[in-house]
């Protein structure tokens, strides 16, 4: 399962870095692909990210953040999939349209620190 912590690190590194640099960009591509209305469908990618996430727990040097990391996402696909249509259209709406260019650039530092910190832990 290291292989796929290197895989998380990288796409996290990637991500971060595009979040920083491009973030007009990223604003509309995150607006083309999530607003299609396809919530359900969505949900599997966090779902199964947490879940490889935290069985991949046992391979990094830091279990916790691994194990944390992997609650969030698994908390996020089940929230996409069972929550209120509203409330997530409401986020979405918030987060695609009146977050400031800044905070998408905080959380691509957050991103890429994140993504850093991962791959140095891998054993």
């Amino acid at each position: 399962m290291t292989w796929f912590l290197y895989l998380v690190s990288v796409v996290l590194v990637v991500v971060g870095v595009v979040l920083v640099l491009y973030t007009d960009w990223m604003r509309e591509s995150l607006k083309a692909v999530l607003f299609q209305k396809r919530f359900r469908f969505l949900s599997s990618i966090p779902l199964a990210f947490g879940i490889l996430l935290i069985i991949s727990a046992g391979w990094s040097e830091i279990f916790w953040l691994v194990f944390l990391l992997g609650v969030i996402a698994l908390a996020k696909g089940l929230y996409l999939l069972f929550g209120s249509r509203v409330n997530i259209e409401r986020a979405l709406h918030w987060w695609l349209d009146k977050a400031s260019n800044q905070l998408y650039r905080l959380s691509g530092v957050i991103s890429l620190v994140l993504g850093m910190a991962l791959l140095s832990w891998v054993r």
